[in-house]
């Protein structure tokens, strides 16, 4: 048996025993406070076990909400078990936990600010602002709509040019005779930028007059006859698709600025050391020693 279908099982099991006491507790949200279990008179509560929630893998919350609701609420149990075995065995006074304890509380104390100073300076007003700022940009690029129909040769492109003076419609002789990918759909390439094609070919699409018809071009993929078909400013994607990413954009920007300051508000000095040796791991260092003093 495969250690998922193990889990699986596991999980299909606590969520049988603890059904009802689950749904009871998922139907109360709160602020955290509702008190879930205790362990030695020392509360188990929601907003703990939200932690632990989000302390798993993004594709187990979901379940870990539902389904696992039990079994986190027992994680947070054995949790403060073992933490309480280690305060009896006095593992506070540990220089080591001392250390990862400081580093730790940096860290969230770090979050805690971050997210309370984005709260204030990434506003609504501010995304907007954002998202307005990055429509103006995309609107001011110009994109065309070109079909073209691609050969080997020069003396090929030119019966294709007489081929179109003569009355052949484009898009049937696209079909037969260019070589590119997009010649069974009669050549079309979309709309595109100028940036987006190679200068030579974006150059002469982007002289044409739509309807109109280009002189052989010729490209390191060979010569090219190119119709414009339309032209237009490019639209902005609608707010709602890229919010998350303009949040995420003024987030950076407002942590820059605030390291900016702190930084410039701060005495920072570093010690002259040799940080990879520093850095070496003990262990490692140790054994390569032992090895070089065997080795005659």
């Amino acid at each position: 048996m495969t250690g998922i279908v193990r889990l699986r099982l596991m999980l299909l099991a606590v969520a049988l025993v603890f059904s009802a006491f689950g749904a009871a507790r998922v139907a109360q949200a709160d602020d955290g406070s509702t008190v879930l279990a205790t362990v030695d008179g020392e509360p188990v509560t929601v907003a703990e076990v939200r932690l632990a929630i989000v302390s798993l893998p993004e594709e187990y919350q979901e379940m870990a909400k539902t389904a696992m609701a039990p079994l986190m609420i027992q994680q947070v149990v054995d949790l403060k078990l073992l933490a309480a075995l280690a305060t009896e065995a006095n593992m506070e006074s540990d220089p080591v936990f001392q250390v990862e304890m400081k580093f730790l509380r940096d860290q969230l104390l770090r979050e805690h600010y971050l997210r309370k100073i984005y709260g204030e300076r990434v506003t609504e007003d501010a995304v907007q602002e954002r998202y307005q700022d990055l429509a103006t940009s995309v609107n001011a690029v110009e994109e065309v709509q070109a079909r073209h129909i691609l050969v080997e040769t020069r003396e090929e492109a030119d019966a294709v040019v007489t081929a179109l003076m003569e009355g052949a419609d484009f898009e049937a002789l696209a079909k037969e005779r260019s070589t590119g990918p997009s010649g069974p759909a009669g050549g079309d390439l979309g709309f595109f930028a100028k940036e987006a094609m190679l200068p030579e070919f974006a150059e002469a699409a982007f002289a044409l007059e739509i309807g109109s018809v280009s002189a052989p071009v010729q490209t390191q993929y060979g010569w090219h006859v190119i119709r414009l078909e339309a032209r237009r400013r490019r639209e902005p994607p609608p707010l709602a698709d890229i919010v998350g990413d303009i949040h995420e954009e003024l987030n950076r920007v407002v942590m820059s600025e605030v390291l900016r300051d702190a930084r410039e508000a701060s005495a920072i000095e570093l010690t002259d050391v040799d940080l990879p040796a520093l850095l070496a791991d003990p262990a490692a260092a140790n054994d390569g020693a032992e090895t070089n003093a065997e080795t005659p």
